[in-house]
């Protein structure tokens, strides 16, 4: 999934190289609203998610607002709602759009944890 975003929703500018979403400014932005009722459902329902279930919140980095609002505590308080296993981590140099901004980095995270949680590689 990860890899087929990569692939059909960002471009390299040409000009500056910079890599970009596909998605019209204006799209994302609506995008971005809708999502709050969404986010906010999810994390009241967060505590009751089975505590098996491994997550692990990949936040901006403190010095570009890391962290839910851009405030680093907010995060700490979402990870420790929830009993089991849980960790955050943030990437250095990343704002909140971490999968655009830093997709290599976000897909070692992905790997990482594939790995210490199912003990085996992923391949992409």
């Amino acid at each position: 999934m990860f890899k087929i975003y990569v692939k059909s929703g960002l471009h390299s500018d040409p000009q500056s190289g910079e890599v970009c979403s596909k998605m019209h400014p204006v799209y994302k932005a609506l995008a971005n609203i809708n999502a709050k009722e969404t986010s906010e459902d999810m994390y009241k329902k967060l505590p009751s998610l089975d505590g098996r279930v491994y997550i692990k919140w990949v936040m901006p980095d403190p010095k570009k607002g890391g962290g839910i609002g851009g405030v680093p505590k907010l995060s700490t308080e979402l990870v420790k709602q929830r009993p089991g296993y849980t960790s955050c981590i943030n990437l250095l140099d990343a704002a909140h759009m971490i999968p655009m901004e830093k997709p290599n980095e976000m897909a070692c995270k992905i790997t990482d944890t594939i790995q210490v949680i199912f003990g085996t590689s992923a391949r992409m």
